[in-house]
């Protein structure tokens, strides 16, 4: 039996005013319940009306490709707003994953999912030890 998988892909715009928002976002993945779900910046590709309104406004913060990812490879937030500095956004984008990924519901329904399917089983396992170590030395460290 091959599982079902549910992703949803949610991006936190650092252009957000209210914290209200951010928690609606979250509210509102949660109601979704996907198998996984992405917080991240806003990331804004040439070619795209996201990118036109960034430069437009002000907000790329470059146009250099190389500067895209930081020291781990990891996507770097491209564009900067005078409204929210990108290591507050950072912490949004961390603290949605945790209430979402930590939560009483999503741990239950994983460990069942798990119990039934050997699969997913192994699949829940290599995501959870990349996520608690990625909690272990950006968050907690």
């Amino acid at each position: 039996m091959r599982a079902k998988h549910k992703l949803t892909e949610l991006s936190i715009k650092q252009a957000i005013k209210k914290a209200n928002s951010i928690a609606k976002t979250i509210t509102f993945a949660k109601q979704l319940n996907p198998d996984t779900a992405q917080f991240y910046p806003l990331m804004v590709y040439p070619g795209t009306g996201s990118y036109s309104w960034a430069k437009e406004k002000g907000y790329l913060k470059t146009e250099d490709f190389s500067k895209w990812l930081d020291l781990d490879g990891r996507h770097a937030t491209t564009i900067n707003y005078p409204d929210l500095s990108n290591e507050k956004l950072g912490e949004l984008c961390d603290s949605a994953r945790m209430k979402f990924y930590l939560r009483s519901d999503y741990l239950t329904y994983k460990i069942r999912q798990s119990l039934t399917s050997p699969s997913e089983a192994l699949r829940t396992l290599k995501a959870a030890k990349t996520f608690f170590r990625y909690l272990a030395n950006n968050i907690f460290s």
